[in-house]
C-alpha cells in the first residue's frame, strides 16, 4: 500500500487529536487549590499584613527554626516572646492544600514544639503571625521537612 499526502495529513491530524485529548484528560486529573480560602479578605487585610512585616523587620533574623529528632523547634527571641499577646504558626505547602497546618503560639515559652507526627514530610512556608499588645508582627520562612 502507497501512502500519499492525504494519509499523512489525516494521521497527523488524529495523532494530535488523540494528544490534545490526552493533555485535556491530564489536566482534569490536577488538583487545582487556591491559595487561600478567603483570599478576598486577605486581599483586603493586605495593609495590615504590610505593617506587620514592617514591624517584624529587627524580629525575623532571631527567629529559629530547627529539627530536635522527632519535633520542629521554633525559638524566638527572648525579648519578643515575654511580650507575645497571642499569635500562630501556619505550615504553608504551596503543591498541597491537605497538608496545611495552624498552631496556636503558647504565650510565656521563648521555644515552640511542633511534633514532626503532626506534619508530611516536605516543603513549607511557615508563616508566623503575632501581637504584642496591639501591634501586629508577622515573618515567613522557608522549611523541608524531610522523609523519615
Amino acid at each position: 500500500m502507497k501512502l500519499n499526502w492525504g494519509t499523512g495529513i489525516a494521521a497527523a491530524i488524529i495523532a494530535f487529536m488523540i494528544f490534545i485529548l490526552f493533555m485535556v484528560f491530564k489536566a482534569s486529573m490536577t488538583s487545582t487549590d487556591l491559595y487561600a480560602e478567603d483570599y478576598y479578605q486577605q486581599e483586603l487585610d493586605y495593609e495590615t499584613r504590610i505593617t506587620a512585616k514592617k514591624n517584624s523587620m529587627g524580629v525575623e533574623d532571631g527567629v529559629i527554626l530547627e529539627l530536635k529528632g522527632d519535633v520542629l523547634s521554633i525559638t524566638f527571641p527572648p525579648e519578643v516572646d515575654s511580650s507575645i499577646m497571642e499569635g500562630s504558626v501556619h505550615f504553608y505547602r504551596p503543591d498541597d492544600a491537605r497538608f496545611d497546618q495552624r498552631f496556636p503560639l503558647t504565650k510565656g515559652t521563648y521555644e515552640q514544639k511542633i511534633p514532626l507526627e503532626k506534619l508530611a514530610p516536605g516543603n513549607y512556608q511557615i508563616k508566623m503571625s503575632w501581637t504584642e499588645g496591639t501591634k501586629p508582627f508577622y515573618t515567613e520562612k522557608s522549611f523541608f521537612i524531610p522523609v523519615k
